[in-house]
């Protein structure tokens, strides 16, 4: 907390900061440069009282922004430093020149300066919540505030920010106010002096208590433009000086952002997936209805896994609360790297693999082989094991998943090779979509499958630049002999495949639909 470090923080620690929303309490922010500026100020004015000299104006300016500048730096400058020691800045040096400078002048020039070094922080979270927050603290600085001025002034702060943690993380905190209302000054006393923190651990204490009930953090609607647009009116409704009927009126305007709309079954033998971008790994997520199959976790780290970062964030904008199903094609860590965070965060009804599954040590009952000839059917939709479990080693023993309906099928073959893919007996030709095996190994893709199956599309789940070289040139030549139309997640980003009566089968991917300059 004092230094930035996080290699320290749990996974629980942060679900715990996200849940309460004190996450900007546990990273270095503006809050801690402004107590890291009040305790140079307060050095000085000791020096100045224990000598009984008179106090410099100089001293009070530079120490404290000396002091804040090697913190920034410790920091790493993110861009909420930045934007704060900038603003410390203007003050402390128009206070040195007895100059008074509206404090809209401050963060405009924050503003500027900030897009100035750094003109792509525009995209980052950071930089929107940052300088929205400081905006509001600005405004409701500015009005009339009695009674209770802490508890409204986090209240109509959190009401302010709905609208932007409903965009960034779908969620919103709503003991937040409370939690912060507590922790924010007893922060005033952690970062000058570490040991009381060390002493009392109150901090952690406070956010694990506040983060345990269910109903403090609720899933916020923001997929359509009407229910964003509502959100702002309600905040700005709330924020602003209107009588009491009209912040009724405000709140109304928020609650469509608390109602998750359910998708609407189709029973017409429809499925849709998506082939992620997870970097040297796979993971594939089918749709049927609500009927949710996930095939590999894609990779892991030393350090976590890409999970919760490429995956999680998907499953959540979908309401994703629980699996129906998961397939471990083989034991590779590029492909069930991700097992661990995936059950710290869904629950799964359903487990099929290729090998024993462990959970802290204990084989799980519930695991089903994937063995060849298992199948089942979701509403019309086929999924059917063509191979699992037995091989020569455990690239072999992938599982071999094939999804169709009447109009369109999938196969995704794990990590099997040439000779594996030989056993594969078509179950139906031209196959729509193939992810290749193995990544697009040169040693999987042979021409004997590509002759025997005749995908029309084949999908790449490898990263970029990998130095295995995947895809191999060898298996993109083989493909463009026969006129396959070929998707990399490298250069597309993540590919989805929709299966549908009124549109056919077709396939997009994320970096055509959504173009940004830098992908």
């Amino acid at each position: 907390i004092i230094t930035g470090s996080r290699t320290l923080l749990s996974d629980q620690d942060w679900d715990n900061l996200k849940r309460t929303g004190t996450t900007h309490l546990a990273v270095i922010s503006g809050l801690h440069i402004g107590f890291i500026a009040l305790l140079g100020w307060w050095v000085v004015k000791g020096i100045s009282w224990v000598f009984r000299v008179k106090e410099n104006r100089l001293a009070l300016c530079l120490f404290p922004l000396f002091l804040a500048a090697l913190y920034m730096l410790l920091a790493g400058a993110q861009v909420p430093v930045q934007r704060a020691f900038i603003m410390l800045l203007v003050l402390l040096l128009s206070g040195y020149k007895l100059v008074v400078i509206d404090p809209w002048d401050r963060w405009l020039l924050a503003l500027v300066a900030v897009l100035s070094f750094s003109p792509l922080a525009l995209y980052e979270t950071g930089f929107w919540l940052s300088f929205a927050a400081v905006a509001l603290l600005i405004h409701l600085a500015r009005m009339d505030f009695s009674k209770w001025k802490l508890f409204k002034l986090q209240w109509l702060l959190l009401l302010g920010m709905l609208p932007l943690y409903s965009v960034f993380f779908a969620s919103v905190s709503l003991v937040a106010p409370l939690v912060n209302l507590v922790l924010i000054p007893l922060m005033s006393l952690v970062v000058p002096l570490v040991f009381i923190d060390l002493l009392l651990n109150l901090f952690w204490w406070v956010v694990d208590v506040a983060a345990q009930p269910e109903w403090v953090y609720q899933a916020t609607e923001y997929s359509k433009g009407v229910i964003l647009g509502f959100s702002i009116l309600g905040g700005i409704i709330l924020i602003l000086p209107f009588n009491a009927v009209s912040k009724a009126v405000g709140l109304c305007c928020l609650l469509p952002m608390f109602v998750q709309e359910r998708p609407q079954v189709n029973e017409d033998q429809e499925f849709s997936a998506w082939i992620y971008d997870v970097g040297q790994g796979l993971s594939v997520l089918i749709k049927v209805n609500e009927y949710y199959l996930l095939y590999d976790t894609g990779p892991g780290y030393r350090n976590g896994s890409a999970f919760p970062r490429q995956i999680l964030p998907h499953l959540n904008s979908l309401g994703v609360e629980q699996l129906n199903a998961l397939v471990l094609s083989h034991n590779d860590t590029d492909h069930v790297g991700g097992l661990d965070d995936l059950q710290k965060n869904l629950k799964t009804q359903q487990f099929y693999s290729s090998y024993p599954l462990k959970n802290k040590g204990a084989l799980l009952s519930d695991i089903t082989r994937c063995e060849e000839g298992m199948s089942w059917d979701i509403d019309g939709v086929s999924f059917r094991f063509l191979l699992g479990t037995e091989g020569k080693n455990d690239n072999e023993k992938s599982c071999v998943l094939l999804v169709n309906n009447h109009d369109c099928s999938l196969l995704i073959p794990g990590d099997i090779g040439a000779s594996t893919e030989s056993r594969l007996i078509p179950q139906r030709a031209p196959l729509t979509w193939l992810v290749a095996a193995h990544h697009g190994s040169r040693y999987s893709t042979s021409n004997f499958f590509l002759r025997q199956w005749q995908p029309e599309n084949i999908v790449y789940s490898a990263g970029y630049a990998n130095h295995f070289g995947h895809p191999h040139p060898d298996v993109i030549a083989r493909a463009n002999a026969r006129s396959v139309v070929q998707y990399q997640t490298a250069k597309q980003g993540a590919v989805m495949l929709e299966a549908s009566k009124a549109n056919g089968c077709t396939v997009n991917t994320i970096r055509e639909d959504n173009k940004r300059f830098w992908r």
